[in-house]
């Protein structure tokens, strides 16, 4: 895969290589901090907007998949990952406003998720409210 990769922002995703990267790196992780490449293994460590892009465009590629293969997909990309799990739980309860039902260490990982990327991360959250109210769905678990 290439991450084409600015300023700390994907800007696209290819499947395949391109002929002289600008960096190379042997495996992707999930990270808590702003995307970076780590040196030893080489890995390129994608913060929760770049997890955000890299599912977005996983989906575009695989409309048909199920919900379940969708995610044994997504997952496929982060073997042996000890962060993918928690970043993104931290960041969907971030998104469905459901940051008060998190304790404990889940509580810790919902404030980094909301640190980093603050105005993205609001814009997010909007579009997802406006879309829970246009469903009629409650948009958290708080009646």
């Amino acid at each position: 895969m290439t991450f084409e990769v600015e300023d700390g922002f994907i800007l696209g995703i290819a499947k395949g290589r391109r002929p002289t990267p600008d960096i190379e790196c042997e495996f992707i992780d999930a990270t808590f901090e702003r995307l970076h490449v780590t040196r030893a293994p080489k890995t390129l460590q994608l913060d929760w907007l770049a997890l955000t892009d890299l599912a977005a465009w996983l989906y575009r590629k695989y409309p048909s998949a199920t919900e379940k293969g969708y995610m044994n997909r997504l997952l496929d990309l982060f073997p042996g990952s000890m962060n993918v799990n928690d970043v993104m739980c931290a960041l969907m309860r971030c998104i469905s406003n459901n940051e008060h039902l998190a304790y404990g260490e889940d509580a810790h990982f919902c404030g980094r998720v909301r640190r980093t990327h603050k105005h993205e991360f609001e814009e997010i959250r909007a579009a997802w409210l406006a879309q829970m109210r246009q469903s009629g769905r409650p948009s958290n678990n708080v009646q």
